[in-house]
């Protein structure tokens, strides 16, 4: 495991550099929101339900480093369905 042998803060920067969680909520059957950890960094969402229509949006961080912080860029992805989720 790359966590074995460190201690301190070089322990806590390789846990949430191998960390991603995240979780859902739907409120009344056309509305979700989302939360998430990937990496150390948060991540938030959003998605509707419109009948055939679908929409969902993502905010994020993504590394491109190689430690946390060193080079990160934050992203917002849309996406559009019809038809299907």
């Amino acid at each position: 495991m790359a966590m074995s042998g460190k201690t301190g803060d070089a322990l806590t920067r390789a846990f949430f550099e191998q960390t991603r969680l995240g979780a859902s909520v739907r409120l009344l059957s056309l509305l979700d929101f989302r939360y998430g950890l990937n990496k150390g960094y948060h991540s938030i969402g959003v998605g509707f339900d419109l009948l055939i229509f679908h929409i969902d949006a993502a905010y994020y961080t993504q590394e491109y480093g190689s430690s946390i912080g060193e080079k990160s860029i934050d992203a917002l992805s849309l996406r559009f369905s019809l038809f299907s989720r």
